[in-house]
């Protein structure tokens, strides 16, 4: 008798923790991962933390090299190679023929890398354009940036793709893919917009001795499609500062 209540305690101690191991075992898939970076390279990453970005909680990996993949919602977002920038030499430095010549051959390369991110199954890669080609001096990095647009408007749905000086992919991120779709058909009053501008200016910034439309993009604000209108102060002490205005549309 005394062996049977033994026994009894002895299942129950076993199916726990065997429990326990599936448990843990169903978390570890979790915190592993497998990737396909552009041009076929699969790389295993492990779970490293959550980051609060732009309200969003992003999930950082990091693969055996310490290169950097962000998750969200289970989709991969963002990859940025681990580079010593501080290191003696680290960067080569090139000449602006070189820069000019490699810019544009590497467009090419960004642009293949750019239509492979793309999620098909949220939007279409035909709708961006190439708004920025630029080259970084201090990551020795060509980068280039696809947007798309609303009724002539930048919006903030955009793929940016960085090349190392070998044309070898640095980093890319694409994080707002197709959010703007449904809207992409919607005409907005120029004019209005203008106005809405110059009755803000009057209202609350009279004091002003003159103003300039530094820059003007599509986003949401408060959950709300917005056409943010960023505007360079001049004050009357030779100062400048930006504010943002926002037009909801």
């Amino acid at each position: 008798m005394k062996l049977k209540n033994i026994f009894i305690p002895m299942i129950m101690i076993v199916v726990f923790c065997i429990g326990i191991l599936t448990i843990r075992a169903m978390e570890l898939n979790k915190l592993v991962k497998t990737v396909n970076l552009p041009k076929g390279n699969t790389v295993e990453i492990k779970y490293v933390s959550n980051e609060k970005i732009d309200s969003k909680t992003i999930q950082l990996y990091k693969d055996q090299n310490e290169n950097e993949y962000l998750f969200l919602d289970n989709e991969l977002i963002g990859y940025f190679k681990e580079v010593d920038i501080t290191s003696p030499n680290s960067i080569a430095k090139l000449n602006s023929e070189t820069i000019n010549d490699k810019k544009e051959n590497y467009e090419a390369i960004a642009f293949d890398i750019a239509k492979e991110i793309v999620n098909k199954e949220k939007t279409s890669f035909a709708d961006y354009k190439l708004t920025s080609n630029n080259y970084v001096t201090s990551y020795g990095e060509f980068s280039y940036t696809y947007s798309k647009f609303i009724d002539g408007y930048i919006t903030t749905d955009s793929i940016t793709i960085s090349l190392d000086n070998n044309g070898n992919l640095s980093s890319f991120t694409a994080s707002r893919q197709g959010i703007f779709d449904k809207y992409k058909d919607i005409k907005i009053d120029k004019e209005k917009v203008n106005n809405f501008i110059v009755e803000e200016m009057k209202k609350n910034y009279s004091n002003i001795e003159n103003y300039k439309v530094q820059n003007q993009f599509i986003t949401f604000t408060n959950e709300k499609l917005t056409l943010e209108i960023q505007v360079e102060l001049e004050h009357t002490s030779n100062e400048f500062s930006l504010i943002s205005l926002y037009y909801y549309l």
